[in-house]
């Protein structure tokens, strides 16, 4: 049975982190980069298109001069994910048209708060729907 690498977890509660089971977290300071980062970890489930992060990131910005800050913005956070060998290399995947993060390989706190939301919303209208008389 071939052996599975730990998923990478972007934690974004309490300041923006990368980590690995095991080791060290690294922090991104507050950088375009590390937004970008955020942006694209809080839509884990669909790629969003290169206009969505320019009008999110830079909507003052000329369409052509923000998508030049997005490729520079993009060029930089592989920079930043690439001096860390726990960072598989397929983790950013970027088209002309698209980005995302692999979600194969990471998840985030943000997305396990939300599930445990949605647990916790499913586990209260279960008992609603079936109250307990002896309670």
């Amino acid at each position: 049975m071939p052996e599975t690498t730990p998923k990478i977890v972007i934690e974004m509660f309490g300041g923006l982190r990368v980590r690995q089971d095991g080791r060290e977290p690294v922090e991104f300071p507050s950088q375009q980069f590390g937004a970008l980062l955020a942006a694209l970890a809080l839509h884990l489930h669909r790629s969003l298109t290169r206009e969505e992060l320019v009008e999110l990131m830079w909507p003052e910005e000329e369409p052509e001069r923000g998508r030049h800050k997005l490729r520079d913005c993009l060029h930089a956070l592989r920079r930043q994910l690439d001096h860390h060998s726990f960072v598989p290399p397929d983790l950013l995947i970027a088209t002309r048209t698209t980005v995302r993060l692999n979600p194969a390989h990471v998840c985030s706190d943000v997305a396990e708060f939300e599930s445990a939301l949605q647990a916790a919303g499913r586990d209260i209208r279960e008992c609603a729907a079936h109250p307990d008389p002896g309670l």
